[in-house]
């Protein structure tokens, strides 16, 4: 029961998919006509042959057509007998496998990273990062500064040290007198504020101590880049890569 349910369903989605692809292209579309896989929408047009005189199917990104998604366009052709319309299961897989490799290594020749990480993920990437401004690894040891590009995992440890860094900021221009200095030393030493300070090096947020002798500001990001010009040469780090070392 539940595999004619199943099957139900999908021939539903393949008849809408050939009536949206009908639609907007005028072409005459069957359901039969159409293979799909995660990424891929495959169609198999009688009249579509190479210059060999061999049968060729067109490949369409999926899902297709607005807001957001891909044009009613194909992206590239495939020779019939090595798409997901043949009858060999290996050849299907490899088809699919092959198209995949090839739009990952055409976004990446174009630069765009985040692309690369909806196709294979199906979500976008976070969009924010940590740049190094000033400080140890901002320009202080060398000419690049970091710039940890952030995944979304444990952003309250970040926005709590950014709160700590700011108010500690704030203490830093009361700098005259002794009780001056003993607001500081007691903000520093507060136990909540340590914590505060461990859980970036326990997530492995923060790679080393020289993290911790930077200021850093929180920076939305396009393809691992700031989407403002810094001017700064960067060390691109990140998020789930590396441990923390002393």
């Amino acid at each position: 029961m539940y595999l004619e349910r199943e099957k139900g369903i999908r021939e539903m989605e393949l008849k809408e998919i050939a009536e949206n692809i009908e639609y907007n292209t005028g072409l005459d579309v069957k359901p039969s006509h159409i293979k799909t896989s995660e990424n891929w929408v495959f169609l198999y047009r009688k009249d579509l042959f190479d210059s060999y005189g061999d049968k060729e199917v067109e490949c369409f990104l999926a899902p297709m057509g607005p807001p957001d998604r891909s044009p009613y366009e194909a992206y590239a052709s495939l020779p019939y007998d090595q798409s997901p319309f043949s009858p060999d299961k290996e050849v299907r897989s490899k088809s699919i496998e092959k198209i995949n490799q090839e739009y990952v290594s055409y976004l990446k020749s174009n630069g765009e990273l985040d692309e690369i990480e909806k196709f294979l993920t199906g979500k976008r990437p976070f969009g924010h990062g940590l740049l190094a401004v000033s400080g140890d690894c901002g320009g202080g040891m060398s000419k690049e500064h970091d710039l940890i590009v952030l995944n979304g995992d444990n952003f309250d440890a970040v926005e709590d040290y950014l709160r700590h860094e700011l108010e500690w900021s704030f203490l830093l221009t009361q700098n005259q007198t002794k009780a001056d200095w003993e607001k500081q030393a007691k903000f520093y030493q507060k136990k909540s504020n340590q914590k505060i300070r461990e859980r970036m090096a326990t997530l492995n947020i923060f790679k080393h101590k020289y993290h911790f002798r930077t200021t850093w500001e929180l920076v939305s990001l396009t393809d691992n880049k700031p989407n403002r010009d810094c001017g700064f040469d960067l060390t691109i780090i990140k998020q789930e890569q590396g441990k923390f070392e002393n």
